[in-house]
């Protein structure tokens, strides 16, 4: 559909900003560590510069005056003890993870019959630990395992419950990242920003991924056959709640 996200929705900017700005500065924290190993002199020198990225990143959004006081102010007070205990977890991981990437952007072209599609999608993060890539989102709230756990449920349901959405996000990215060769050798999972108890949240399942890929292939090709069958009307959700921090919600005026 090539559809692009609003640019200008004011009225949520606050919300649907914080989890730019923090992701933002996780990437500038990050961005000179492509293929690096995370080392104590690379977390003391994240330590010694976030607060200033942080800023940065505000002021992209607020002005200084902006920033003295009320909501914009809390949010950053807020947003720097995220990133500080976030480095602070990091701590467990010194010299057992490699950067390999970040932001990072990947297509497919994926065929629907006689047609192909494009799909595509940006990894927050993947690093690579105790010999396995780890497809890495990084979320601003909070997610507890249950939300990543499949085993014993259909796995058809991540394609239509949003209950599963997490799940489905996550196999998204792996699909797309597949390599042939090294496809036991990968795993997905999410960074809750806000948990107490931080470290990467894996995907909770009791078969192999290359079995995953193969199920999540045909339900995504199910999946969009029936996005680009135009005998099949669009319509909205009944359940708003979807809608709140959808990025295409003011085209159907929710």
């Amino acid at each position: 559909l090539d559809l692009s996200k609003n640019e200008e929705v004011e009225e949520n900017i606050e919300a649907s900003t914080f989890g730019t700005i923090i992701h933002e500065t996780l990437y500038d924290l990050y961005s000179k560590s492509k293929k690096s190993i995370i080392s104590e002199e690379l977390l003391e020198s994240m330590f010694a510069s976030y607060q200033d990225l942080l800023l940065k990143n505000f002021r992209k959004f607020y002005s200084s005056r902006g920033m003295k006081s009320g909501k914009n102010r809390l949010s950053f007070e807020i947003s720097k003890k995220i990133l500080k205990n976030f480095l602070d977890s990091e701590k467990n991981i010194v010299g057992k993870c490699q950067i390999i990437d970040l932001e990072k952007e990947i297509s497919k072209d994926f065929k629907v019959d006689n047609k192909t599609v494009k799909i595509k999608g940006k990894i927050d993060r993947i690093d690579k630990m105790d010999g396995f890539y780890r497809i890495i989102d990084y979320k601003t709230g909070f997610v507890n395992d249950r939300e990543l756990n499949i085993i014993g449920k259909d796995f058809n349901l991540i394609f239509d419950d949003p209950k599963f959405s997490k799940i489905f996000q996550l196999y998204f990215y792996m699909f797309l990242f597949y390599l042939p060769k090294e496809s036991a050798d990968l795993c997905g999972g999410i960074i809750s920003l806000k948990n107490k108890n931080m470290g990467l949240i894996k995907i909770i399942d009791d078969i192999s991924f290359e079995e995953r890929y193969n199920l999540f292939s045909k339900g995504l090709l199910n999946l969009l056959r029936n996005i680009l069958d135009k005998n099949i009307s669009f319509k909205q959700t009944d359940d708003i709640k979807r809608c709140k921090f959808c990025e295409f919600k003011s085209i159907c005026n929710r």
